[in-house]
């Protein structure tokens, strides 16, 4: 049998392809050669044409559909990850990249190799995804977990890799994670770099961003009541960010979905933690928005679609003190970001989504309705569908 194995030049993937080829299977090392791994010296094991090294990145797609295609194998071990907890926290980007983005790009080679297999090769072909105890959390001692264990990772090397065990077609993961930036102007440049690639559209609700010291303080709260302890923390956890660059801190959850397709969205909110309810049926309502608009060909696409507000949401129309029209506000009765008050010209038009009127149609119907001009109805049609692709990326409102 022909195995690829990913990481075959690190410390337990070295032991692997020894092992393979001692069996009499054929192997193909598919490494990056970095600070974790060497071409292993295999002697004897390595000649006869059983041994290839391919040097690349597991999230290269180019590199690794081209190693599928000209090695055709029967089975993937993949090991190939960052590793090291001090590691994730010092360059959390790195992981990101290999453990999930790596991992969802062996998953689509193989996948795309499989379907090019007859049927007896589909059904021997095996994908072995090789992970780590880390995703299991720290255990006390004594104590041991197996594969039924609850995940509990406490580091960005553990996440990624718990993140990379689950990934599906179709599937939904959830992190709860701090970011860094270098300031408060551009807290959240850092994850657009970690979800680039992960084939997983993105919603990041921001539940608390500081900086260092506010940070620290709220994390070492427990040490106040000795100054001395108390005061030592700050500086050590100040220090630690000040060597990283970092200038804020954000806290928050990762809503991700994955799915098929090359574009994929981030969305980022901010979020009152007081204000967070259950918010399954609103979290399916978001990415099967992000789904259907990721397919249309442009914004004005948008126009020929059948829009409906989500059936827990409700319409109030509340009067400002001193002022003498209403403000339209969509409430959600559970879920998050529950509030959202419509722009009135654009609430004219969402009062016309009976489920058959299309969202042209109904900028058109209230054009009329007002008498507008072309100026004017350009400037409905621009907000509309603005503000309702908001609605749709919040759940407050779906497609027909």
């Amino acid at each position: 049998m022909k195995i690829l194995v990913t990481g075959g030049a690190g410390f337990i993937g070295t032991s692997v392809v020894r092992q393979l080829l001692g069996d009499g299977d054929g192997v193909v090392n598919l490494d990056k050669l970095t600070y974790a791994g060497s071409n292993p010296p295999l002697g004897a094991l390595g000649e006869g044409g059983r041994y290839a090294l391919e040097v690349a990145d597991v999230a290269d797609a180019a590199a690794v559909a081209r190693i599928f295609a000209q090695h055709r194998p029967e089975a993937v071990m993949h090991l190939a990850a960052e590793t090291h907890v001090d590691r994730s926290i010092d360059r959390p980007a790195d992981f990101i990249d290999a453990n999930i983005v790596g991992t969802f790009t062996m998953l689509e080679a193989a996948r795309h190799h499989w379907q090019s297999l007859d049927p007896a090769g589909r059904a021997g072909f095996r994908f072995h995804l090789i992970s780590t105890d880390e995703v299991f959390g720290s255990l006390e001692e004594g104590a041991s977990a197996d594969e039924a264990a609850r995940y509990q990772p406490n580091s960005p090397y553990a996440a990624s890799k718990a993140a990379a065990d689950h990934l599906a077609e179709g599937g939904y993961a959830a992190l709860l994670v701090s970011w860094v930036a270098e300031s408060e102007e551009e807290p959240d440049e850092r994850l657009g770099e970690w979800l680039d690639g992960s084939g997983c559209d993105a919603w990041v609700l921001s539940l608390n961003a500081a900086d260092p010291l506010d940070h620290a303080a709220g994390w070492n709260e427990h040490l106040s009541a000795d100054a001395a302890a108390y005061g030592a923390a700050l500086d050590e956890w100040l220090a630690y960010f000040d060597s990283l660059g970092v200038g804020w801190i954000s806290e928050g959850a990762v809503l991700l979905h994955r799915r098929g397709g090359q574009a994929h969205a981030l969305r980022v909110d901010e979020v009152d933690e007081d204000d967070l309810e259950f918010a399954g049926d609103q979290i399916e309502r978001v990415f099967t928005a992000q789904a259907r608009l990721a397919a249309l060909a442009d914004d004005d696409a948008l126009a020929d679609e059948v829009a409906v507000l989500a059936p827990t949401v409700r319409v109030e129309q509340r009067l400002a003190p001193g002022s003498r029209e209403a403000d339209t506000w969509l409430v959600l009765d559970e879920g998050t970001n529950a509030e959202y008050e419509l722009d009135p010209d654009v609430a004219e038009v969402v009062a016309l989504f009976d489920g058959d009127l299309t969202l042209g149609r109904a900028i058109a119907r209230v054009g009329r309705a007002f008498d507008l001009e072309r100026r004017e109805l350009a400037e409905l049609r621009d907000d509309s569908l603005a503000e309702v692709r908001d609605l749709l990326e919040l759940g407050f409102a779906e497609l027909k």
